[in-house]
């Protein structure tokens, strides 16, 4: 018969660090990426404006990822919903 392991972390808790570890894992896997492939010769950064204005969004939105899951799980909910909030505008 299994039985669940004890961490002695409450289970909410234990779920935050889990999403957090998964933002900072993502991140990791899209900077490893796009570095592969610029160190690789196939990429460059001699391209018009828009890629940039299109890297820098949507890198944006990968690091606002990382900051949300990370506030959940420090506690500092307020300030995940604030920011939340002011995102959503």
């Amino acid at each position: 018969m299994a039985t669940a392991h004890q961490t002695g972390i409450p289970a909410q808790k234990a779920e935050e660090r889990f999403f957090f570890k998964l933002a900072c894992s993502i991140g990791l896997v899209l900077i490893a990426g796009f570095s592969i492939q610029l160190a690789a010769g196939r990429s460059s950064f001699a391209v018009p404006p828009v890629y940039h204005l299109h890297a820098a969004v949507f890198f944006g939105w990968v690091a606002l990822f990382l900051v949300q899951s990370f506030l959940v799980s420090s506690g500092n909910i307020a300030l995940h919903r604030r920011l939340g909030w002011l995102s959503a505008i």
